[in-house]
Formats: C-alpha cells, sequence, structure tokens
C-alpha cells in the first residue's frame, strides 16, 4: 500500500489501543502521531506530515476511532478506484453516542493536493467550530472534491475519558443543536446502564445554556469539567486496557449490520460532499419546531439529571 497512517491524538482513553490495532494493519514504520491544540494546528501537523512524505495517500485516524481489522486496506483500494478530482474519501463508524453508522474521524487524502489544504488551513477557519470541514468545502470550491464511503470501518467514542465526552457534548450544542429531540430521549434511555450517556446530557445541557462560543481546545474545557465533575459528583475513568478495548472492537465487528441504523442512510458514493442541495438552508418553520423541542428537551433533562 502506498500510504501513510497518521493518529490525530488529542490525550484520547483509546490512543493505545487506536495505535495497537493500526500496527497490526500496517507497517509500524509508516504510522505517525500528531498531537498539537487547538485542533486547527494538529490539523495542520497531519497536512504537513503528508506533504513531507512521498506516499500517494494519507490516512488520518483520530484517537478516538478503533478500526475494525483491515480498514485500512478497504478504504485505501477504494481511493485508487475514484476519479483524480476526488482529493479526500471518508469511510463510516459506529458512533457511539448517536447510535449510527456515519463519517467520524476516518479517512484518506490525496497527498499531492495536501500543499493547497494546508495554505487553507493556515490562512482561515482558526476559531472556526470545524475547520476540516470548512477547508474540505474550500477544497472542493476548487474543484477537489470529497466523497463519503459506505466503508463499515470502525467504532467511535467508546471507552472515552469523561471529561472527553462532556467536552464532545458541549461542542455538538453549539455545533448540531438541531439534533438535540432526536439524541435526547437515546442518551435518556442508554444513561440508566451507561452512565457515559449521563455526562453527555449534561454536556449538552451546559453548551446549550451557555452564550460563549466554545473553543476546539481540550484545555479550553478544563475549568468547566472540573466545575461540573464537583457539582454532579463524576469521577474520572482509569487508564483503558488496551486488550480489552480491542476485545470489544473485534465483539461489535463481529456483530456490525451492512445495513444502516434507524438515523441514518446510505450515501451514493458517486456523489461529492457539499453538493449544491446539501447546503440549502432549512425552512424557517422548521428551526422554529426544533428550537422549541429544545428547550422542551432541556427542561427534561435538567429534571432527571441527578
Amino acid at each position: 500500500m502506498n500510504l501513510i497512517v497518521v493518529i490525530r491524538n488529542n490525550g484520547e482513553r483509546t490512543y493505545e489501543a487506536c495505535k495497537d490495532i493500526i500496527y497490526r494493519q500496517v507497517n509500524p514504520d509508516v504510522v505517525f502521531t500528531v498531537s498539537e491544540s487547538p485542533f486547527y494546528k494538529t490539523l495542520q501537523s497531519a497536512y504537513k506530515t503528508g506533504i513531507e512524505n512521498p506516499a500517494k495517500w494519507m490516512v488520518t485516524v483520530d484517537a478516538d476511532v478503533l478500526l475494525y481489522p483491515d480498514a485500512i486496506n478497504k478504504i485505501a483500494e477504494h481511493a485508487e478506484g475514484v476519479p483524480e478530482n476526488i482529493f479526500q474519501l471518508e469511510g463510516r463508524v459506529l458512533d457511539k453516542f448517536t447510535g449510527i453508522y456515519r463519517q467520524a474521524g476516518f479517512r484518506i487524502y490525496r497527498t499531492k493536493q495536501l500543499k493547497r489544504a494546508a495554505e487553507i488551513i493556515e490562512t482561515s477557519f482558526h476559531a472556526d467550530l470545524r475547520p476540516e470541514t470548512m477547508v474540505l468545502q474550500q477544497m472542493s470550491n476548487e474543484g477537489h472534491y470529497s466523497r463519503r464511503t459506505n466503508l463499515i470501518s470502525g467504532i467511535h467514542d467508546y471507552e472515552q475519558w469523561n471529561r472527553d465526552i462532556f467536552r464532545k457534548a458541549y461542542v455538538h450544542a453549539h455545533k448540531h443543536a438541531n439534533l438535540f429531540e432526536l439524541l435526547l430521549p437515546y442518551w435518556m434511555e442508554q444513561k440508566n446502564h451507561d452512565p457515559d450517556f449521563k455526562i453527555a446530557i449534561t454536556g449538552f445541557v451546559e453548551g446549550l445554556w451557555s452564550d460563549e462560543k466554545p473553543v476546539i481546545d481540550s484545555i479550553w474545557f478544563e475549568e468547566k469539567w472540573n466545575e461540573v465533575k464537583y457539582k454532579h459528583g463524576f469521577n474520572e475513568k482509569a487508564k483503558l486496557d488496551v486488550n480489552q478495548a480491542i476485545k470489544l472492537t473485534l465483539s461489535i465487528c463481529s456483530h456490525a449490520s451492512a445495513k444502516p441504523l434507524s438515523l441514518n442512510q446510505l450515501y451514493d458514493e458517486n456523489e461529492p460532499l457539499f453538493h449544491k442541495a446539501s447546503v440549502l438552508k432549512k425552512e424557517q418553520g422548521i428551526l422554529k419546531s426544533m428550537k422549541y423541542m429544545i428547550m422542551v428537551g432541556l427542561k427534561k433533562a435538567l429534571n432527571r439529571i441527578g
């Protein structure tokens, strides 16, 4: 395989397990780790790593993703079959907190276009909540397209630190507030047997109440997490056993369905991301309805979080 793999690490609890799984799929000599804060700097470092290496492809794996066996080879084979104007492909992972297969933290880039991507991140989007998405949007505007694939590639956000669960849920309250009415019932059901969802609810509610725009930076959240931890009596998890994480991944993989779950849909793999239809604004009536549902959900969540 003519590729390198870059792990994007932000101190995730699953980093060692993520790395171990990748080492089983490719030569460790082609695996690199980047870790900076805030996230746009990690993105810059990943692009720089790809630019400085002669490989045709750069696979990026976020450290909160645990890949299924042979996932890297499968996405590389898929990439070899796409047109030259495709800059980036995304695999799908089973996301713990939405319960669906979605794009999150597993991509493959065509390295010859990374120089332009690096220029974009250097000059723009430093404070954006979704810097990578904004870079890909700009690349698409310039004729270097992205595609989503239907490859089921791993699991996302399982076995994470409580502080990271809180942080991500807080950020999602600003990035994806319109999903609250879908997520809240699922989280309320799951929290009865998995305390991770109680922390997610707390983070989302705190984020919705706050008027302060978050920064994608774990350091920025440290004070907020300490306050919430004290208020709700949350404790941090112990260090993760790598073998336990690998067993969990293999177990989920063995039961994985090729079909999407209830909130998801299959993608047309020949249609680039950022298609005109995908960026049309939602109707005002839908937005009003979502705002109402968010406020109802807030009231229920605050009443039920003990």
